[in-house]
């Protein structure tokens, strides 16, 4: 029975340290596409591009998920278009360029655990 208690602690513990390190691989994704996002973002006033942020929200006990973006009203329409005005995607096209780091990023992260 000890033994299996051992192997039960270290399932547990291991759960812990990969919740652990997919929280910091998302947070330092963040931190890697928040200027990059923010340098290819248009510019008019300069509010949309200050704006812009990120968070990383736990959802279940096994599910952390990256917001990356801005709360100004206006955000949508230049980043999808509207009628009168083209799409400027810049956060997707950041994120599509970035694809090889991000993924660097997180391999990383993931690596030190080994």
């Amino acid at each position: 029975m000890a033994n299996f208690r051992m192997t039960v602690n270290n399932f547990n513990q291991a759960k812990i340290r990969i919740g652990l390190a997919r929280r910091e691989a998302l947070q330092e994704v963040g931190q890697y596409l928040k200027p990059k996002i923010q340098q290819d973002c248009p510019v008019d006033t300069g509010n949309l591009r200050a704006s812009t942020d990120y968070r990383t929200v736990e959802e279940g006990t096994s599910k952390t998920v990256l917001h990356i973006g801005t709360n100004v009203e206006y955000a949508l329409a230049v980043h999808e278009g509207t009628w009168k005005m083209r799409p400027r995607r810049y956060i997707y096209n950041t994120c599509i360029r970035s694809i090889s780091n991000i993924k660097n990023i997180i391999e990383a992260k993931f690596r030190r655990l080994m």
